[in-house]
């Protein structure tokens, strides 16, 4: 099963008029497993100060340039996959909104930036993604003239972002 996520809205829904900017996630689930891809704009955020760990990941990843993908369960359990441009990654179960279960996921995860774009490609084995998916969301974290910016797939009421929001996410099946 193959999906496109096509970021084009900030957190509040607030449009991404120029599409250059715009952040693709790509994703196909088998039986084994998530193959994950990103194509975005790169933003030249700082750097993680560790370099790439395959078996654990990047704790903090959130706070650099990211893209970011929820998978919900039916009861509300998910996992957090976030990939960044310079071959970081950080995988997170929850069993409900900001409840980590599980930290330090392996993936594969590969990107490279050519130009002003950065591109990667993963895999995420299927004992990490929540059985039956009902809902998902992306996200792409970035800075843009000094400032934070915080998009996504699907936008989340609030006063501020707040990604942790699942109930509110898409539906799986209609996507």
């Amino acid at each position: 099963m193959k999906k496109r996520f096509q970021i084009t809205r900030e957190w509040n829904g607030t449009s991404i008029e120029n599409p250059l900017h715009w952040v693709a996630v790509d994703v196909e689930l088998t039986e084994k497993g998530l193959h994950i891809g990103v194509s975005s704009l790169c933003y030249a955020d700082d750097v993680p100060s560790t370099g790439p760990d395959p078996e654990k990941g990047t704790w903090g990843l959130w706070d650099y340039e990211v893209v970011e993908l929820f998978l919900v369960d039916d009861k509300g359990h998910y996992t957090e996959i976030e990939v960044g441009p310079h071959g970081h990654h950080l995988v997170l179960q929850l069993d409900g909104p900001r409840s980590i279960v599980c930290k330090e996921i392996p993936m594969q995860w590969n990107s490279s930036i050519e130009d002003s774009r950065w591109v990667g490609t993963g895999y995420l084995e299927r004992q990490w993604l929540p059985e039956n998916i009902a809902r998902v969301n992306a996200f792409a974290i970035h800075t843009v003239n000094g400032k934070r910016r915080y998009c996504c797939y699907t936008p989340l009421p609030g006063p501020q972002p707040d990604f942790h929001q699942p109930d509110r996410f898409a539906l799986w099946s209609t996507i």
